[in-house]
């Protein structure tokens, strides 16, 4: 029963992605709102589902596909995922039901389906990122949730700024993407084995190294400093509703990749590995505020300057 709610949850996330093919037809109206109503209805499912395995702690296998003999895509849903997965329910039903609005201010009905499409793989894969059993899989789930971003954040790409704040967000994300294939390759070269499960390193060297790759990469993705000035860059240039989806779930995505690696991957590391991940938290949460302090409201400050001049 459980297993066919996450089968379903899955197929209801996929089926929005079909949403380009309204452009052929009059009026897509009818049809976007069909996806959006998918897309909120697979969230609340999820949220379900969460709820029950965190109550329960009953771990939950979904089989996806066999790439070949004792290498395939699989999920395991556990106390983590779920954890995860209730936080992305939750957020994404939000931003659905906004989206619900939003997408139809755009002018070309092409891009009203494209949006929902992308925005329906997007949560899909960060999903599919937080519940992947295996390092195949949650590599490719995780280039699946680079590439969708990627395309989101360029989705205004007529603009030059949106151009630029493109292809600076895919260059960071590829590097993110090539250091988790570093952690990856160490973690089979030292097991024979893609599992996420916990791995016998055959010395602390090659576990510190693969605690780097994945500090590397999860830092990136999550925009610890100074992993960050894609931050500012991609979040403007993206869509409102994406937007939230990157700022509320993404980078929370990354944070779990690193704890999953933490507590599941690596044995128990030395003293360095928790001075420099305080050290990357307390720099990053200190110049946040700096920088918070620092901006000003510049179109409450022009509209603030245009009354003065009007005599309002």
């Amino acid at each position: 029963m459980i297993a066919t709610l996450a089968y379903l949850a899955l197929w209801l996330l996929v089926l929005p992605a079909l949403a380009p093919l309204l452009t052929f037809l009059k009026d897509g109206k009818a049809g976007r709102k069909a996806f959006l109503i998918a897309m909120g209805a697979a969230t609340v499912l999820l949220a379900t589902l969460a709820a029950y395995i965190l109550y329960t702690g009953t771990p939950l296998p979904v089989q996806l596909y066999d790439l070949a003999p004792g290498l395939s895509i699989a999920l395991l849903i556990d106390r983590l995922s779920a954890f995860f997965i209730l936080i992305i329910a939750i957020v994404a039903l939000a931003v659905v039901i906004y989206s619900a609005g939003y997408v139809e201010h755009l002018k070309s009905p092409v891009r009203k389906n494209l949006l929902v499409a992308l925005m329906s793989v997007f949560i899909l894969s960060m999903v599919l990122v937080v519940s992947a059993k295996g390092l195949i899989g949650f590599l490719f789930f995780w280039e699946l949730m680079s590439l969708a971003s990627f395309l989101l954040v360029n989705f205004e790409y007529e603009k030059q700024g949106t151009r630029k704040a493109g292809l600076y967000y895919l260059a960071m994300t590829q590097l993110s993407t090539v250091f988790l294939i570093g952690a990856t390759g160490v973690v089979y070269a030292q097991t024979g084995s893609f599992d996420l499960q916990h791995t016998a390193f055959s010395s602390p060297f090659w576990a510190s190294l693969t605690f780097l790759f994945a500090f590397l990469a999860f830092g990136i993705k999550a925009g610890i400093v100074p992993f960050h000035k894609w931050l500012p860059y991609a979040h403007p240039a993206a869509p409102s509703n994406i937007s939230a989806l990157m700022s509320g779930l993404m980078i929370k995505v990354a944070i779990y990749g690193l704890v999953r690696f933490l507590l599941t991957v690596l044995p128990p590391g030395p003293v360095w590995w928790g001075i420099l991940l305080l050290a990357a938290g307390t720099v990053s949460a200190i110049l946040g505020v700096i920088y918070a302090l620092k901006e000003h409201d510049l179109v409450c400050e022009r509209i603030g300057l245009l009354q003065v001049m009007g005599g309002e």
